[in-house]
């Protein structure tokens, strides 16, 4: 029997071109351009699958999925979005998504997403998720942080053990209280104890204290000998019934320290299954301004500004320390600054003294706009010139708001653009903003 997929997307050419990748692996396509219009299908049709966006013109997609999810939890359901931020993918998993895709689709990793949805749609219904706690958000939304976002939403929605793996100062403790506070465990406190002080009678009184809570091991690859042994007993019973969950941190390459003898190797494979990537903070310096936005604001309450120069020179730094030492710098900065807008000259002498910080890293935008088109073209070999430059103009501006707080009317008289152009423009691009005084 030909299965039937609904695909539910306003974006007219984006939809021809799903309904044909569909079409090309053996399905028959059902579409709807609104929230609405997909609720009444599903009422009185039957379907494989449905591809959603987040997205349409009437409701949130999300809200869309909820209301699928009460007619039929079963149905597998793949979640598309422009935005491609970890509260997007933890949200979209925690309505129901079974999985979650980011714009520009590449439409080989489509199909074969779509494949795997109606191969295992006999699979168990998804679990629903706990809100009762919600630590703040991992801030960013640069590609490379994609396969983490994904990685964090399924352990959000699963109840095994967990690695959250990356550089010293990449958010392994924030990402691990994400996990936690958005599982079925968030009501039993999360407890952390770092594996170089875990004696084997300390770890064990650790993770079969009551068997509803979360432990979070920093750095498993300190546990003493005797510790990793205790370890893979207690999680190699079957069913784990009399232990907490574990999510494990690592600022090293598991797979070398078990390689050395350093770390077991079945521990190893244990924790490997589900591990979280976190990349250094050098590889998505796209995501600095909104970083430096919300650090800001959560240690004064209303960010400074801070000038482009000043954003520049912390753009261009390599910052081996990560986001916790970006945190440092914005604290430092924001003292020697005094409530007044951050200059070049607040930061620290190894960032303020850089040989070119005060202009834009123009090879730098060269290299990712170049990498950005090798990937649309991979999955679109014939894209228009108005659908490029508005992917650029969008991204141009949410990087530009920031910068103004957010403000789309002081952006406006900065960019010497009337008010009204500005409005029209973020209308036009699917963007908010308050244009009030």
């Amino acid at each position: 029997m030909i299965p039937t997929v609904l695909i539910i997307e306003d974006e007219a050419a984006l939809c021809a071109a799903l309904e044909t990748a569909l079409r090309r692996v053996g399905c028959a396509v059902e579409t709807a351009a609104s929230g609405k219009a997909a609720l009444h299908w599903m009422k009185t049709k039957s379907y494989a699958a449905a591809i959603l966006d987040i997205g349409l013109p009437d409701m949130s997609g999300l809200e869309v999925l909820k209301e699928l999810r009460i007619k039929n939890p079963h149905l597998p359901v793949l979640v598309i979005t422009a935005h491609g931020n970890l509260e997007n993918a933890i949200a979209a998993r925690t309505a129901g998504a079974t999985e979650y895709l980011v714009k520009p689709l590449d439409l080989r990793h489509f199909q074969q997403t779509v494949r795997s949805l109606l191969e295992n749609q006999s699979s168990q219904a998804m679990q629903e998720q706990s809100q009762n706690q919600k630590p703040h958000l991992f801030v960013g939304g640069a590609p490379v942080l994609q396969t983490a976002f994904s990685a964090i939403a399924r352990a959000c929605a699963g109840d095994g053990p967990v690695l959250v793996a990356g550089p010293s100062g990449s958010g392994k403790s924030l990402v691990a209280n994400i996990i936690h506070a958005q599982s079925a465990r968030s009501a039993i406190p999360l407890e952390t104890r770092a594996a170089r002080e875990l004696t084997a009678s300390a770890l064990e009184a650790a993770l079969t204290g009551d068997p509803r809570g979360t432990l979070v091991v920093t750095e498993i690859t300190a546990l003493s000998h005797d510790c990793q042994l205790l370890l893979s007993h207690l999680l190699g019973l079957s069913g784990q019934t009399r232990c907490r969950r574990i999510i494990a941190t690592t600022s090293q390459e598991l797979r070398v320290a078990a390689g050395s003898g350093v770390f077991r190797e079945d521990l190893f494979y244990l924790f490997s299954v589900s591990e979280v990537p976190l990349p250094p903070l050098s590889e998505r310096s796209s995501d600095i301004p909104a970083l430096v936005a919300s650090l800001l604001s959560r240690a004064t309450g209303a960010a400074p500004e801070i000038t482009p120069s000043a954003l520049f020179a912390l753009q261009a730094y390599d910052w081996p320390g990560n986001v916790r030492e970006l945190h440092h710098v914005l604290d430092y900065a924001a003292a020697a600054s005094r409530g007044r807008p951050i200059l070049l000259s607040h930061l620290p002498a190894h960032l303020s003294a850089r040989t070119g910080a005060a202009t834009p890293p123009a090879h730098a935008l060269e290299k990712s706009i170049n990498e950005w088109l090798s990937e649309v073209l991979a999955s679109d070999p014939d894209p228009t010139y108005d659908s490029l430059m508005e992917f650029l103009e969008k991204n141009l501006l949410q990087q530009l708001l920031p910068r103004y707080g957010n403000k789309p009317t002081r952006l406006a008289a900065a960019l010497k653009v009337h008010r009204t152009t500005l409005r029209q423009k973020m209308a036009r691009l699917g963007m908010k903003g308050d244009f009030g005084t």
